[in-house]
């Protein structure tokens, strides 16, 4: 992936488990993925996780360790989304918003306006230059596999 010089990413600023996290919001992404020591700083004791065996590759076609699912509670202006993001290792981004949680969550990027509506609340977009590889798939059959 390179950059055009523009500002081509496109971020929120978001609450996980009560803490401030910058998530890049990816439509290139099927799977929502948080990185580990972010995850680690975020965790409550009641945070429920379980291990994953699924093999996630980014955008280069290189492999993303991840070995832990949790569920996280994620507060976009007022509004707490509880879904079951991917623990990865070497992840770019601190938090990664995939497509898993657009639809079931009535997501809506509006770049006319630099928001994204969650329920019909806006929550301001900022825009950025990115030169990490963001986009993910899934390589397996499992419920992260993309169609």
């Amino acid at each position: 992936m390179t950059s055009t010089g523009t500002n081509d990413a496109v971020f929120v600023k978001c609450d996980v488990n009560g803490n401030q996290v910058t998530a890049l919001v990816d439509t290139g992404a099927a799977v929502t993925l948080i990185h580990r020591d972010v995850f680690n700083k975020v965790r409550c004791t009641s945070t429920k996780t379980r291990t994953t065996s699924c093999t996630i590759v980014g955008a280069n076609n290189n492999p993303l360790t991840v070995r832990l699912a949790a569920e996280i509670n994620l507060k976009l202006e007022g509004i707490v989304v509880n879904l079951e993001v991917l623990v990865c290792d070497d992840l770019a981004q601190d938090l990664l918003i995939g497509t898993d949680i657009f639809k079931p969550n009535k997501f809506l990027i509006n770049f006319a306006t630099g928001t994204l509506e969650v329920n019909g609340k806006s929550n301001h977009l900022v825009f950025k230059t990115s030169k990490e590889v963001c986009r993910v798939t899934s390589r397996n059959q499992s419920r992260y596999h993309l169609v």
